[in-house]
């Protein structure tokens, strides 16, 4: 009986289950009891609490006679002579307005008497309530009820006092049983606990201690030391599977290190070669790299490597190593053969000779009909096909799959690498020449129109006879200032950061720059709300967007009167420009049929800080442009 460990700990569960349902049920009990002892004990203190309200609404009536107050006093006495009886007798009592709760009868003779004299007092204090009711204030009646009310109030608080403190000694007397008890369900759960721990000890931990010991050893390379009998049960049987592994494992532990020795070194030529290609940037040199050194690590006659042609939907042979006769194909359509399974990323495709010549069109039969394929993917996203093949002859090793696989998955980041890399080259390229027209855009372009204008209105001026000689002045000082501000965007290429600055002091010089010469010089009004200090990477593209909204102002929209505004809003920076110009419609090509350009690029600015730009304007009602970007990351 209880031989096997699972008869015992089913034991030790049951009795442990049992006394944590005993003390549950106990805690239960315990807390019921508390909640019915306290409800008594609430009713009966508010029997004391009724006693004042009858006495006060008594003194209330007596000075300002009420139907109110005498209704509350009917109330009083009734909730009174209702919790009463409920807590002598046992039954229904008012609780809350509107509710009433059970109460039981007592059973404690102490209680019960100190209820009993609390019965007493109150068949005399009660007739002395009703007369009160049933007469008015002034009456000779009303006032002998009062003054009997007054006599025996103290008696009946006395008397409810004791039953109270009757009623907390009874619940006190309760709870301290229930609490002993519950110790002495304590003490036998901690004497279940400490034969089980010994018994646990003594059948289960020291064996299992001995087999742990001799696992140790096992895993340590020991497979000479047998495992000692402990028994019989499950620590037994338990022993007796660790010596059949350790016999197992000394059997087989000879092969097994000679295969980990092999795979070690295969998997480091596989890791130096994924190294070596990953460094490859040409993709000619990926391929031939990788069918190379696939044919020479895994021993096979022939590797061939094939791209996919995602508009033709075709396996195209990229790259061949081995008998120069073994391609006799360029390309097969990716639904054919060997394809069937590439396409979906399978882990590996192989044939046998049992497959027909259309497995795989793309070798010679020799080896059409004795290869391994693996898919090149990157992300899921079949990118070719990696085979090995062999003649009829000699077979693929099949323990190839795993390092062709990281072959192809090395070619795979390689080819990608290759690719991200000739793609970083063009967009690096393609920002480079936006910049650069945007650059051109906001300084040489303006200047060389401002310098157009002034030209025409020379010549105007010398074919009218008129002097002309100031605004050639102009001319000239504006053209030195041209190839300052060239020389200036040509430094600004080569290092286009600027110590960081105020805000207000960019705008201002964005300013300065677009009304020089113009309608606008020294007219426009700007409100400086908050202001802060812009890192340098912002600071050019705010500076340069506000430079090209001003000058549109002034050329394009003819303005008066531009309104810049410099403030925060949440985590945003906004700068809000208004113009009282002639006005355009956003959504419309401007007369020339040539697009904003100028616009174009303030949006492509207020991008490149995380920003956005809008622009409201309709024509003979001005333009409203406003700047917004997040302050995180731009503000120093």
């Amino acid at each position: 009986m209880l031989r096997s460990l699972v008869s015992r700990f089913a034991f030790l569960f049951a009795g442990y289950l049992l006394l944590v349902v005993l003390s549950g049920l106990l805690m239960l009990h315990l807390t019921e009891a508390q909640r019915r002892d306290a409800l008594t004990i609430n009713l009966a203190g508010r029997q004391r609490v009724l006693v004042q309200t009858l006495v006060r609404g008594a003194l209330v009536q007596a000075q300002e006679p009420t139907e109110a107050n005498r209704r509350s006093l009917a109330e009083a006495l009734t909730a009174f002579d209702a919790t009463l009886t409920a807590l002598r007798f046992g039954g229904r009592a008012p609780y809350l307005p509107g509710s009433t709760v059970e109460v039981a009868p007592p059973s404690n003779p102490e209680t019960i008497a100190r209820l009993d004299e609390v019965i007493r007092q109150w068949a005399g204090f009660r007739p002395h309530v009703e007369n009160l009711l049933a007469a008015q204030a002034g009456e000779e009646s009303f006032t002998r009820a009062m003054a009997e009310l007054g006599a025996r109030s103290d008696a009946l608080l006395d008397a409810a006092d004791a039953a109270v403190r009757s009623f907390e000694r009874v619940a006190t007397e309760r709870v301290e049983r229930l609490r002993r008890l519950q110790e002495a369900f304590v003490l036998l759960a901690l004497g279940l606990l400490v034969g089980g721990s010994w018994w646990t000890y003594r059948s289960v931990v020291r064996p299992l201690r001995r087999l742990e010991e001799m696992a140790h050893r096992i895993g340590h390379g020991d497979l000479v030391s047998p495992v000692p009998a402990l028994g019989v049960g499950e620590i037994g049987r338990l022993a007796g599977s660790l010596e059949a592994m350790r016999i197992q494992l000394r059997a087989t532990h000879a092969d097994l290190e000679a295969q980990v020795r092999a795979r070690t070194q295969e998997l480091e030529a596989v890791n130096e070669i994924a190294q070596d290609l990953v460094s490859r940037l040409e993709v000619e040199q990926i391929l031939d790299s990788v069918v190379k050194k696939a044919r020479s690590l895994l021993g096979g006659e022939v590797a061939a490597l094939c791209l996919l042609d995602q508009p033709s939907a075709a396996l195209h042979l990229a790259a061949v190593s081995g008998a120069s006769w073994a391609a006799i194909g360029d390309q097969m359509p990716a639904g054919q053969g060997l394809s069937q399974g590439v396409v979906h990323c399978q882990p590996a495709v192989s044939h046998c000779p049992a497959c027909s010549e259309e497995c795989c069109p793309l070798l010679a039969v020799p080896f059409a009909h004795n290869h391994l394929a693996v898919p090149v993917c990157v992300e899921g996203q079949l990118q070719g096909a990696l085979c090995l093949a062999a003649a009829e002859s000699q077979h693929v090793r099949p323990d190839g799959t795993l390092l062709l696989r990281k072959l192809a998955d090395a070619a795979a980041v390689a080819l990608n690498n290759a690719r991200l890399y000739r793609q970083a080259e063009g967009v690096g390229a393609l920002e480079e020449r936006e910049r650069i027209a945007a650059e051109m855009h906001d300084g040489l372009a303006q200047t060389l129109s401002y310098l157009h204008l002034q030209v025409d209105q020379a010549l105007e001026e010398l074919a009218e006879g008129a002097d002309a000689g100031d605004r050639l002045v102009r001319v000239r000082d504006t053209l030195e200032r041209a190839i300052e501000d060239a020389r200036a965007t040509i430094d600004t290429l080569h290092s286009p950061l600027v110590p960081p600055r105020p805000l207000s002091e960019l705008v201002r010089r964005a300013v300065g720059q677009a009304t020089r010469g113009t309608s606008l010089d020294g007219t426009v009004q700007m409100e400086v709300v908050e202001d802060w200090v812009v890192r340098p990477e912002t600071a050019g593209q705010v500076q340069r967007i506000v430079q090209e909204a001003v000058t549109n102002a002034s050329h394009h929209g003819r303005a008066h009167r531009v309104i810049i505004r410099l403030y925060q809003e949440g985590d945003e920076g906004v700068v809000f420009l208004e113009d009282d110009g002639i006005g355009f419609d956003p959504s419309r090509r401007p007369s020339n049929g040539r697009p904003h350009f100028g616009l174009s690029i303030m949006q492509a600015r207020a991008t490149r800080i995380g920003g956005h730009l809008s622009i409201q304007s309709a024509p003979g009602r001005g333009t409203r442009i406003a700047l917004r970007w997040p302050l995180k990351g731009s503000a120093s």
